[in-house]
């Protein structure tokens, strides 16, 4: 069953080996089949927007058989994302080139296990990834690159790194951002990848792999955390486009702050694991909370796969290093809602 779990879920759990398959637990169970553990994980995610796996390739499933945004047409291709998708009343070129810088830092994310310490419930909401805990559970998120750094001679962090006699000694560390859910502690950080560039088929999109969170927290459904590469060329690249981010946000916050009618929010995710999509919509309602951080509700669209996307809320946000970050739906007002920040 393992071998076999391993073979058709190559896109959706990359370099994950049979050990980290076969754990305790599912040697207790040995009968319980891939699609039995991703069913029963698609039906505990209650409000939250992570996505879960059945089978490989680009055009899976979920992205398919969506009910939520049946066609997606609100989610752009970020290639086909011009100015024109904007309102009218915010098509100018700093808008469209906030957009733009933003979606340069988003992320796609599969991980490929459940920790054992995730909660059954937080705050009354069924918790995500619960009952198959301590198992293989490929899902589907997004998020965003907020550091990037040069590393020299020290040992790098990645799996083949650590396991070798001659680990490799310049190497590239990039910070991410996503939400606690799709991430939720040190395991997963460990069978975490990230894709740069996931933005269409027959893209040369780079590899980073997640091993270390050194940040989370349960309430703001945050999480932050660590990831290597021996692409040493993308720490150049990532910094470009997070002082082109800085530069945009100083831009457009300054030109909103000033505006009380425009409640514009743009986000940029991978839902259901799919190529980077972007939507605009507009917030609802700005949920202050202690020490001055917020939590928005907002009409921009998302599906599963959007939870940790970077969230932009115009004429709000107070640096390019803080941007909120989606986490759910709530199924009574219909309203999609953010991750709490300090903003």
């Amino acid at each position: 069953m393992a071998e076999e779990a391993v073979e058709s879920a190559d896109f959706c759990a990359e370099n994950i080996t049979e050990e980290d398959i076969v754990s305790q637990a599912d040697k207790e169970t040995e009968n319980i089949t891939e699609e039995d553990i991703v069913s029963l994980a698609n039906k505990e995610t209650g409000e939250f927007e992570i996505d879960f796996c059945f089978e490989g390739g680009l055009h899976n499933t979920n992205w398919e058989t969506c009910t939520k945004n049946s066609g997606h047409t609100d989610f752009f291709p970020i290639d086909e994302f011009t100015i024109d998708k904007l309102p009218d009343n915010v098509r100018d070129k700093d808008t469209y080139g906030l957009i733009k810088a933003l979606s340069e830092l988003t992320v796609h994310i599969t991980v490929g296990y459940a920790s054992p310490d995730r909660p059954s419930k937080v705050n009354d909401k069924d918790y995500p990834c619960f009952s198959a805990k301590n198992r293989w559970t490929p899902r589907y998120g997004s998020g965003r690159v907020w550091g990037a750094e040069k590393v020299e001679n020290e040992p790098c962090q990645c799996s083949d790194c650590k396991t070798s006699d001659n680990p490799i000694k310049q190497w590239a560390k990039i910070s991410i951002l996503t939400a606690m859910h799709v991430i939720f502690d040190q395991s997963e950080a460990e069978k975490s990848k990230f894709k740069l560039g996931f933005n269409k088929d027959g893209d040369n999109y780079k590899t980073l792999e997640g091993y270390k969170a050194f940040k989370c927290d349960l309430k703001e459904d945050m999480c932050y955390l660590y990831s290597a590469s021996h692409r040493v060329d993308l720490v150049d690249e990532l910094k470009k486009h997070l002082e082109e981010f800085e530069e945009k946000c100083r831009v457009v916050n300054a030109k909103y702050k000033k505006t009380d009618n425009v409640k514009l929010t743009a986000i940029v995710s991978h839902p259901h694991g799919y190529f980077k999509r972007v939507t605009v919509g507009n917030w609802e309602v700005q949920e202050p909370q202690k020490n001055k951080s917020t939590r928005y509700e907002y009409t921009t669209a998302t599906c599963k796969g959007s939870s940790g996307a970077p969230v932009f809320v115009f004429g709000k946000e107070k640096g390019w290093w803080l941007t909120h970050h989606h986490s759910g739906c709530d199924k009574n007002t219909k309203f999609n809602y953010s991750g709490i920040i300090w903003l």
